[in-house]
């Protein structure tokens, strides 16, 4: 079966409704290596809020959480790009 992206993408294109589905696909995404690498208790600390011109923002509850996340980014952003394709995610913003 077909991928939700790969459907509308073929249907809709570049367009606004196929860009939110697959940033809010990234966050998703995000999230979930979040809590395969640190636990369902890193959720709470740590959260995939948008994702706009290959860029993902992150929420952070507190400076330790950030850093945590900061030294394994390039293994996040590899398995998110491997995902959705090289290039997807090519920098990570961080909220405190």
């Amino acid at each position: 079966m077909d991928k939700i992206d790969k459907i509308l993408n073929f249907k809709h294109g570049d367009s606004s409704l196929m860009k939110s589905i697959r940033a809010s696909l990234i966050v998703e995404h995000f999230n979930k290596l979040i809590s395969e690498e640190w636990g369902r208790s890193m959720i709470n600390h740590v959260n995939g809020v948008s994702y706009k011109e290959k860029t993902l923002t992150v929420a952070c509850m507190s400076a330790v959480a950030a850093n945590e996340v900061k030294l394994k980014e390039g293994l996040l952003v590899r398995k998110m790009n491997l995902e959705f394709g090289d290039s997807t995610v090519t920098d990570v913003k961080y909220m405190l």
